[in-house]
């Protein structure tokens, strides 16, 4: 997540392509990065902090919050590849501008809510 978050703050679509699970398809995967840096750039050069959810064994929902714009983004994250040898990769399927920087209705406003462990980057 610290990768992503760096990636995003970079303005690096290349790298942050290259997060994405083999199922995202590289056009989407492309489009996505383009999103997420044009929605999230500005808070990801800030602080950030993520809060993880699930077990986390084989896949993990973790949100990201942007501190300095206030945005709150969740992200898919799962291991990949064969029997996951390909490391964690993120879902990146949301080619829409509006889907791909909403912030999700379910998680807490700040981060440390709803059962969360949480990290700063």
């Amino acid at each position: 997540m610290q990768k992503l978050a760096w990636d995003i703050a970079d303005g690096t679509t290349d790298e942050l392509r290259k997060l994405a699970t083999s199922d995202s398809g590289e056009t989407d995967a492309g489009k996505t990065a383009e999103r997420w840096i044009k929605g999230f750039g500005a808070g990801a050069r800030g602080g950030v902090t993520g809060d993880f959810y699930d077990g986390g064994s084989e896949r993990q929902v973790v949100v990201l919050y942007f501190h300095d714009t206030r945005q709150v983004k969740e992200f898919t994250v799962r291991l990949d590849g064969d029997a996951g040898k390909e490391d964690w990769r993120v879902l990146m399927k949301s080619t829409d501008f509006k889907d791909a920087t909403h912030a999700p209705s379910w998680a807490p406003k700040e981060p440390g809510g709803s059962g969360s462990r949480t990290k700063n980057t």
